[in-house]
């Protein structure tokens, strides 16, 4: 009988399934991206001959037909977190016709050894267009999981034992504990998405106090929001005589600015806003002048200002204002340029910021 079924899985089914794996695949694909959500990875497979040789063959399993095999054909959705397969898990719910008697929520193993079998498999029905052709009975699997849960079983699968059942107690022990690990891991990346936006909430708040909020991309966000900072790219702007556009400026650079001159959080920077707002006026034509020398840097060449481009002026004008000795000025400016502009090469970050005090020396904006 085993032999039979593997003859007409062969010759009548294979070979047309490949075109209604790829259906189903940008099916999955579709729903998914419709409902939101971003998943590692989503792959189908056709079962191979020698794969269902050896389930056919398993003593503890009976197939009165080939259609009782309902992993023939089979997709596999890999999430980047636990949490995100219940939002996966609707999706296939909503959209595929589910087979509830034969799935199975592996999700629900509590037994630590049992972390690379955990799981959520769907056992679903054809479209209807599709079942003439291949017939009511058959079916196929979807089976989500997260990255942690997929590499486990794939590091099981190259060792080439199960962990539970196939290695002496002590390779069993060590299994259970790089599984306690990965376990913990996974509720920990749910816990950091799910505080992460709770985070991000909070920084919508129109009264929030950004005292103790650090500097990062997401309050920076928020930070640029404020009319504080607006206030300042308008400055820019107007001298430049270009308009504003939304798209933030190179936010990593930006942070990597503020941090060098020692603005850390999100109150230091909007306070400085305010603090050197007329400052500005007065170091825009100097440090374009210093520019244009050390960078070949033209007003002319700037189209727009986007926002945050200004922290990066009052980045300086901080350094300048916190340092009363002219060395420290200079000292501090080098360590500026070398954590921004010349990462590890001390030589070129002291020369732009000689190059730097000396035009503001030269029209008395600092003096030693």
């Amino acid at each position: 009988m085993n032999r039979s079924f593997l003859d007409e899985f062969e010759n009548d089914l294979r070979p047309h399934l490949l075109p209604i794996q790829t259906r189903l695949e940008g099916e999955l694909r579709s729903s998914v991206e419709r409902a939101g959500l971003k998943v590692q990875s989503i792959r189908g497979r056709i079962k191979e001959r020698s794969s269902l040789e050896r389930k056919l063959s398993r003593p503890d399993r009976s197939y009165l037909s080939l259609y009782d095999v309902t992993d023939l054909l089979a997709f596999r959705i890999i999430t980047y977190s636990e949490d995100l397969i219940a939002d996966v898990a609707r999706v296939i719910e909503q959209n595929f016709d589910v087979d509830f008697r034969n799935s199975v929520n592996k999700l629900q193993y509590e037994d630590s050894d049992k972390f690379g079998y955990r799981s959520l498999h769907y056992v679903c029905a054809f479209p209807y267009e599709l079942r003439a052709t291949f017939g009511e009975k058959f079916r196929f699997e979807i089976q989500i999981r997260t990255v942690l849960q997929h590499t486990w079983a794939e590091i099981e699968h190259d060792i080439g034992y199960k962990a539970t059942e196939q290695l002496p107690r002590e390779f069993r022990r060590r299994f259970s504990q790089i599984a306690s690990l990965l376990e913990v891991a996974d509720r920990e990346f749910a816990a950091i998405r799910t505080d992460l936006k709770a985070y991000v909430n909070k920084l919508k708040a129109t009264n929030l106090d950004f005292e103790d909020v650090e500097l990062d991309h997401l309050s920076l966000q928020s930070a640029l929001a404020r009319d504080e900072m607006l206030q300042l790219d308008r400055a820019v702007s107007s001298y430049l005589s270009v308009p504003i556009v939304e798209d933030a400026f190179y936010p990593d650079y930006v942070l990597s600015a503020a941090r060098a001159a020692g603005i850390r959080r999100v109150s230091d920077l909007l306070r400085n806003a305010s603090n050197f707002r007329e400052a500005m006026q007065k170091f825009l034509p100097l440090y374009f002048e210093f520019a244009k020398k050390q960078w070949g840097l033209e007003r002319a060449s700037i189209f727009a200002v986007q926002r945050g481009y200004a922290i990066l002026f009052l980045a300086h004008l901080y350094i300048l204002e916190s340092e009363e000795l002219f060395i420290n000025k200079v000292n501090r400016l080098t360590e500026y340029y070398r954590e921004t502009d010349y990462p590890g090469d001390l030589a070129s970050a002291k020369s732009a910021a000689h190059a730097l005090v000396e035009v503001l020396k030269a029209n008395r904006l600092i003096q030693e």
